[in-house]
């Protein structure tokens, strides 16, 4: 009966023993699950504070890309604006320059384009005897109009380029027009004559582009 008794004694005990231990590994994890609850809102948190703040810089940029876009914009329209009133002032100068030269040399100047600010004549090939380099009278009032006009506007830079199927009867066009002026009282200095292969046409010869 005695050890009966402590058997059943033992075996109580460790009943007990084992309730404990399952109630210690119960509450183990418990706290485990807990904590792990826990560091997931933080790194939940943690996430959701550098989501917001990479959509805050994003609108930042976006911001400051619209601004720096708004900023081009303006000064592309200025530029434009500027553009275009020194295009209208150059042509202006240029239409009242033309007025003066034909008046002191009473002689037309050829006909003229803008391309920007530059000013683009076109000559004839009548301004040349036939297959020769040498001015005709007309081409001699050309030049006594042009030369006018160029010394009216002193700091242009004056390219002359002439055409022909024969690139040599080209160059030396070009350079008797260019010494034509020079003589008329142009400084040789602002004046590049090249002669070029090309279709010379009855109204295309040589052009001469005028550049500020």
């Amino acid at each position: 009966p005695e050890i009966s008794a402590r058997t059943e004694a033992a075996q109580k005990e460790l009943k007990k023993l084992e309730m404990t231990r399952g109630e210690l590994l119960v509450e183990v994890s418990r706290r485990d699950a807990e904590r792990a609850r826990q560091e997931a809102e933080r790194l939940r948190i943690q996430a959701q504070i550098q989501a917001e703040e990479a959509e805050r810089l994003r609108q930042e940029a976006a911001a400051e890309a619209a601004a720096r876009e708004d900023i081009e914009q303006t000064l592309g329209r200025m530029t434009s604006r500027q553009t275009a009133q020194l295009n209208a002032a150059r042509r202006q100068e240029a239409e009242l320059a033309r007025q003066e030269a034909e008046l002191v040399a009473d002689a037309r100047l050829p006909p003229s384009r803008f391309s920007g600010t530059n000013e683009i004549f076109t000559i004839s090939s009548s301004a040349y005897s036939t297959d020769g380099a040498e001015l005709t009278a007309a081409g001699k009032n050309t030049v006594k109009a042009l030369a006018a006009y160029l010394q009216i506007s002193r700091n242009n830079r004056v390219r002359i380029e002439a055409y022909d199927a024969d690139a040599a009867l080209a160059q030396r066009r070009a350079e008797s027009l260019r010494a034509a002026l020079a003589a008329a009282g142009v400084p040789g200095n602002r004046m590049q004559a090249s002669g070029k292969a090309g279709p010379a046409t009855q109204a295309r010869a040589v052009q001469i582009t005028v550049s500020p």
